[in-house]
């Protein structure tokens, strides 16, 4: 079988290694390796320049690359940390607190509108459903779970403990 390759194959199958071999170990960044792929593609001759470009001029990629650009931009700054200490100082330690502040915050994110009409009719919006708990008559296990879009059975029987997850960061949730 080796000796049916040829030289496109070979240097295609080396690219291959050689660039999951950096993704594996995480000696460069994701977005570094995918460049230099690409580039050894172009330099082998396994792809030509218009080939290798040419999923820039896919939408849905533009869109996928320009999330991972701005999520590591929000992370880069600080600004996500800041957010979410906002929303922690806002919240408190107490759940009636948090319940106000987090779930409506997630719902407000959700109904920022995207400029792209195709893209905005086919995104899943956040919808707080239920009734907000009674303070004087909480529900079993996780305070949150008859309002939390993302509750499992745990959540309806046990109460979640308060966990530091981080600097200056701590959650009460069987799922965080």
């Amino acid at each position: 079988m080796p000796g049916n390759l040829n030289p496109q194959q070979i240097s295609f199958f080396i690219i291959l290694i050689v660039g999951l071999g950096l993704l594996v170990t995480e000696r460069l960044r994701n977005d570094l390796v995918a460049l230099l792929v690409i580039l050894a593609l172009v330099v082998t001759g396994v792809l030509g320049p218009r080939e290798a470009l040419a999923g820039f001029g896919s939408e849905p990629a533009v869109v996928v690359a320009a999330i991972f650009v701005l999520s590591g931009a929000l992370h880069q700054t600080g600004l996500s940390e800041s957010f979410g200490q906002w929303i922690g100082r806002w919240a408190g330690r107490g759940y009636g607190r948090a319940l106000m502040v987090i779930m409506p915050s997630g719902a407000l994110l959700s109904a920022v509108p995207i400029p792209d009409p195709a893209l905005e009719a086919s995104r899943e919006r956040v919808v707080l459903r239920g009734e907000v708990p009674s303070p004087l008559n909480p529900p079993s296990g996780c305070v949150f779970h008859p309002r939390c879009p993302i509750a499992v059975d745990r959540c309806r029987d046990d109460i979640p403990l308060l966990r530091t997850l981080g600097r200056d960061h701590e959650a009460a949730c069987h799922l965080a």
